[in-house]
């Protein structure tokens, strides 16, 4: 079974360092975390980077039984997209969604990410606010929505 999930994306290769751009023209922030780049901002990319739509679907049924790429916004609601970007299924993050020379995290990267925001905690209060916005929303299994604070 899938996980549906909402996802960070690190940098491995060339961008202008403090923003990357994706396919469909969207900019979003970086800002190193450790020795890494990573975006400060949740993906709003409604395009692979081949060119191929990704579809949306709101209807919750077709969202649990949902065997191909698709995105949604958080509980329905296009306006959570400026805060929080767009819920992407597993389909999509298996594929080339991420901007030229990004990819989603390892698992040794998400490890190494959270210990540096456990760092950033007890030192510099003023990143919180990124940290909280980066660990956003997700979808579950079973369609129902859940927010981070």
């Amino acid at each position: 079974m899938r996980y549906f999930f909402l996802v960070l994306f690190i940098i491995l290769t060339n961008s202008i360092f403090g923003q990357v751009t994706d396919i469909d023209g969207n900019t979003y922030k970086t800002k190193m975390f450790g020795k890494k780049l990573w975006m400060i901002e949740n993906l709003r990319v409604t395009r692979f980077n081949n060119g191929d739509s990704i579809p949306l679907v709101l209807d919750n049924e077709k969202w649990v039984n949902l065997n191909s790429p698709g995105y949604c916004f958080y509980d329905n609601n296009l306006d959570s997209v400026n805060s929080f970007g767009l819920l992407y299924n597993g389909y999509v993050t298996d594929t080339n969604v991420c901007p030229v020379g990004w990819h989603i995290p390892t698992e040794k990267e998400w490890i190494a990410l959270t210990k540096e925001f456990d760092r950033i905690n007890s030192h510099n209060k003023s990143d919180t606010s990124i940290i909280k916005k980066l660990l956003g929303h997700r979808r579950g299994l079973n369609g129902q929505y859940y927010i981070f604070d």
